[in-house]
């Protein structure tokens, strides 16, 4: 569901600039494009990052006997 959220996020934020940026310069274009790599690799590092942890944290249950 975070991940979800998050990517909801960046779409919603993507429309946002792409529609302040309307018909200006390249550059621009460019930028938007920067920003939703950008985003989008955070979003994917943050849910790998994650499932990393739950599987640790999971494993280490299973060996204490909690």
């Amino acid at each position: 569901m975070p991940a979800a959220a998050s990517l909801t996020f960046l779409l919603i934020e993507d429309r946002a600039v792409r529609l302040r940026i309307g018909a200006a310069a390249w550059a621009s274009e460019g930028y938007a494009r920067f920003l939703v790599g950008t985003n989008l690799s955070l979003l994917l590092r943050n849910a790998i990052l994650n499932a990393s942890i739950l599987a640790i944290a999971s494993a280490l249950h299973s060996v204490l006997g909690g």
